[in-house]
This record gives structure tokens, sequence and C-alpha cells, in this order.
């Protein structure tokens, strides 16, 4: 018993010491999650102030430079202290150990297999987490040690308690005042990693141009645990220069990686990189207006576009899916072909994959962000799984549908004049004509709308079919440009097409 004394004295010794240091827990209260897996926090609460000093949990993962704090106007900052503390934090009870833990001085039984008949029956008098051995007082006066792990189930046969207290070890931020106040509100500004989303897309076929295209956000909080909180996911590439690494404030001191920073870490580099390391403050401005007049469509923000999702509620080690938006986009239902060069010195046919695809056109009030995309045919049935790049406002992007086997597209090349264009000692040129077909044929049952699109090492002379050429990389003036040549060609439902082109290239012999 005096054993049990002890601990029970040490606990309130620990949790009268939790008081009087009065560490108080901000709020979150804006919650901006980028697809990277860093987000920007925004806490505020009513703090309390004594001596003119306030305790509030230092964040654990904040990039370099990203931790403020804020004051009203009226109580300027003084000085921020940052130590490592340890405190009693109450947290539910999730495992036998925990019930254990919970469970002491109350009566108890301890069963080694849910069928087996052989129990442990008593008041439970101690419990060690660490080697997992507990010690019980049995109904006929016996002290039994054993070890936590062999049994199975835990019966507690009297009141219990679902919550139990773990000893937490993690930096705290005590703020001083230039003023004594008796309460402030405090606000604290990181930008941090540990939550990410995804986005994923669901393409539904309406008709022959339109398709609904519904959007949901799946996000993943490795972080902590955030109760009615405004969230936002954000779609953009922002520039994150210090993206992955930490603020001091969550290392240990004189890291090796934070001095050694680049180039071994120059004395201007070492002194920009100690000022940026500084606990930072901001003066909190009033501001007319909230959050909730803003379009929850979404909202532009310069070179970002977010989504606000309005009150969330995200539990630490889950994940949450969330519907973001759904809306009527108009699509083309294409089919497209890439040849590549071929071999100028064989007359062989090179066989050609043709792709379906749907071209959609983004005529929403949002750009769409890169994610993976489910398109289901006008009766619900599954077409393809497959990935949506991104698409600016107004902006068209192809999704891979399928390998087109019914749509056959060969394409050969046969050299038709030669002729010397310049002679040195030692260097010969000579130009070669080429003469090039393509052979489309259609065998579906529709009619389709095909593009084409092939690459020419050489010089193109005529393109049929209403053909496009430019040229896309020009080398040394001793060497052959590039060329695209495009096509944009429909066939009815079993026809056949040819496609013809010419271009000469200079060689040396």
């Amino acid at each position: 018993m005096k054993k049990i004394i002890t601990s029970i004295y040490f606990l309130a010794l620990v949790i009268h010491s939790f008081a009087q240091k009065n560490v108080q827990t901000l709020q979150p209260t804006r919650l901006s999650i980028f697809k990277n897996g860093t987000y920007f926090i925004k806490k505020s609460s009513r703090v309390d102030v004594v001596n003119k000093r306030f305790t509030i949990p230092t964040p654990t993962n904040a990039l370099m430079g990203s931790y403020w704090i804020a004051t009203s106007k009226d109580a300027v900052i003084k000085t921020i202290v940052i130590k490592q503390d340890s405190i009693m934090v109450e947290r539910k009870c999730l495992t036998i150990k925990d019930y254990l833990k919970a469970s002491i001085n109350k009566k108890v039984t301890m069963r080694k297999d849910y069928l087996n008949a052989e129990i442990l029956e008593g008041v439970l008098l101690d419990f060690d987490e660490i080697s997992s051995v507990f010690k019980i007082k049995t109904n006929n006066n016996k002290i039994v040690v054993a070890n936590a792990d062999n049994y199975k189930e835990l019966v507690i046969n009297e009141g219990y308690n679902y919550n139990v207290f773990d000893m937490n070890v993690a930096n705290y931020s005590t703020i001083e005042l230039a003023q004594n106040k008796s309460s402030i509100t405090a606000t604290s500004l990181s930008l941090e990693n540990g939550i990410q989303w995804f986005p994923s897309y669901l393409l539904t076929i309406i008709n022959d141009n339109e398709a609904s295209l519904a959007m949901k956000a799946t996000i993943l909080n490795n972080d902590e645990s955030f109760a009615n909180t405004d969230v936002d996911i954000i779609i953009g590439n922002p520039e994150m220069f210090y993206g992955k690494t930490l603020d001091p404030i969550c290392t240990k001191y004189l890291n090796t990686e934070l001095l050694n920073y680049r180039d071994n870490g120059s004395a201007r580099q070492m002194q920009s990189f100690a000022n940026s390391a500084s606990i930072n403050t901001y003066i909190a401005e009033s501001r007319d207006g909230n959050d909730d007049d803003i379009n929850i469509e979404g909202n532009k923000l310069e070179d970002l576009f977010i989504y606000k999702l309005g009150k969330q509620t995200l539990e630490k080690n889950a994940t949450e899916i969330i519907p973001v938006v759904n809306s009527t986009l108009k699509y083309e239902d294409i089919y497209t072909a890439d040849l590549p060069v071929t071999n100028s010195a064989s007359a062989k046919e090179e066989v050609i994959n043709v792709f379906h695809k749907y071209r959609i056109s983004n005529n929403s009030t949002a750009p769409l962000t890169t994610g993976s995309v489910l398109v289901l045919s006008k009766d619900e049935l599954p077409m393809a799984q497959s990935e949506l790049r991104y698409t600016p406002i107004n902006g068209k992007r192809d999704i891979n549908i399928a390998k087109a086997i019914d749509i056959q597209l060969k394409n050969d090349e046969v050299e038709i004049k030669r002729e010397k264009v310049s002679q040195k000692e030692t260097d010969y040129r000579y130009k070669i004509n080429y003469n090039g077909k393509i052979k489309v044929a259609n065998f579906q049952n529709k009619k389709i709308k095909l593009f084409l699109t092939k690459v020419i090492v050489g010089e193109v002379i005529t393109a049929s079919n209403s053909g496009k050429y430019k040229i896309v990389k020009l080398k040394d003036t001793n060497e052959n440009q590039s060329t695209i040549i495009e096509w944009e060609v429909e066939l009815n439902a079993g026809q056949k097409l040819e496609v013809y082109y010419n271009f000469f290239v200079l060689n040396r012999y």
C-alpha cells in the first residue's frame, strides 16, 4: 500500500505542477492544406496572463521561419522562451494496458483466454507499462505478480475510467508581455508538415458532348485533431524554399543540418539563416467582415485557387473524404496517334497504336488539379481509371480511355530521290527525298475524329489532307531541323484513308 500512496502522491505533484504552469491550448480556427503534405494553421484563444506571462504548446513540425505569435496592439510581446518540459496529459484508453493503468485500486478479473476457465481476480495494486508487469491482491489475500501480455481479457468489476494519464514531453512557448494584463487574445500562425489532401474525380457521360465531373478531397491527417475548424484545400504550386527544413524550435540546439545548410554555410548564409530562425511576432489587425462572405465554390488568390470546405472535424491518424464540387463539362470524343520517326532506310511498314480519349473543356469556375479519374458510361458502366492533368479555367485536357484496337494505322517511308548538294575533300553531303504514307482503317460502327502527329527529322515539303507542320527545334546549320506534322481527319464507320507527306533530309558520307 505504501507504494500505491507514493505513486498517487507523485501523480498529484505532477498535476499540481501542471496547474501551476498553466499551459493553455490555442484552438484551431483555420486550416489550409496543400497537396504536398504542407498545411497552414491558425490558432486563437483567450488566455489568462500571470505576471505578464502565459504558456502555450509549441508546434513540432513548423517549417523554417513560419511560426508567428500575435497579441492585440495593447499587449506587446517582449520575449518568447521555448523550453522542453514534461506534463501529464489525459487521453482515452485504447488498449488493455491503458485500462490497467486507469484501474489501480479497483477490483478486476484477468483471463488468459476467452474460453479458458483460468482467471486471476482481485484488487489491482500496481502496473508498470514498460515491463507490462502488474501486481494484484487476490480474493484469498495472496499477492500475484504477472505479465499483462499473457492475458487477453480484462474485466473491471467496479466503476472504471475511460481515460488515462500519460507523461508528455514537449516544447512549450512562454510569452512575456511588456504590459501587465489579466487576459488577452493570443493567436499563432505556422506552416507545418503532416497533413495532405488528394483529389479524385468521377467523370460520368451524360450525352454525346456533355459529362458530369465530380471532385472529392481525401484528407490524410497525421498531425493533430481538429474540431469544428474552417478547412481549406489549395490548388497550386507555391514557393516552398524551406519546405523540408524544420524551424529551430522543432530541432535540437546547434542542429548540424541547419549549420551546414548550402555550401557548408558561408558567413552571409549563416547570418541570413540566423535572422530567419528567430521566433517571430506580428501584430493582429482588426478586420471588417468575415470569411463567411466568400463564395464557397472557390476563391482565386493570385496563382493559387482555394476551396473553402467550411467547418470540419478531422481526427488525428484518420482519413476523411469530403465532396467538393460537381459540375457539367463539355467534352469531345476523339482518337489520337503519335507517329515516331520511322526507319527511312527500310520500306517496312510500322504499326502504330491509336488511343481513344475524351477531350474535356473546363468551362467551370475553378481549375482542375491533377488527380485520378474514374470514367463511367451513360449506363454507369466502368470505362477507364485514368489521370486528369491540371486544366486551367477555359482550358482543354485529354483523358486516356483505352487503346483503340478497332482502328488500325500503318506508316511507311520510301526514298525517291538522292542528289549531292556539296562536296569537299573529306565531306560529301546529300539531299535525300522521301515519300511517306499513313494508312488508317476505321473498323468501328461509328464516325470518328482522329488526330495524327508525325515527327520528322528533316524539312517537310508537302502534307496532304490539310496537314499543318512546324519547326520545333533548330540545330546547327550543318544538321537537319526537326519538324512536326499534325493532321485532323474524320473517318466514317468502316472507312479507310491514306494520308501522304513528303520531306527531305541532309546526310553526310
